[in-house]
């Protein structure tokens, strides 16, 4: 994806990922869009410059996304069965919290049921 940022890349990637199953927690959630995101952000669409090796990790603070994509450049926030005002309130300012720990920004994924009331 020539000329595309690394977010743009992600947020692309993102709007085409289909999870395999309705899984019951986040956290297979985010495994499933952990895999998708590494063959589609590592395989090279040129075949003269070889396979990139893009990280993307499971972050592990509580102060940090879910899934963090290179080099701390991109974060990606899931959430499931967002419901409720507060649980969107409590998003809001969890994004505000990660914004300066990833140098092109944050992704938020609704997955499951979400109230699109709300």
């Amino acid at each position: 994806m020539f000329g595309q940022s690394l977010f743009d890349e992600c947020l692309d990637l993102v709007r085409k990922w289909k999870p395999k199953n309705e899984y019951p927690n986040e956290l297979k959630y985010r495994d499933d869009l952990m895999d998708f995101l590494h063959i589609h952000l590592n395989q090279s669409n040129n075949p003269s410059s070889g396979r990139r090796n893009i990280k993307i990790k499971k972050e592990a603070s509580r102060s940090l996304c879910d899934i963090g994509v290179g080099n701390s450049q991109v974060g990606i926030e899931l959430k499931k069965d967002l419901k409720t005002k507060s649980q969107i309130n409590r998003l809001q300012g969890q994004i505000e919290d990660y914004e300066d720990d990833y140098s092109e920004g944050v992704i938020v994924v609704l997955v499951g049921k979400i109230d699109k009331y709300v």
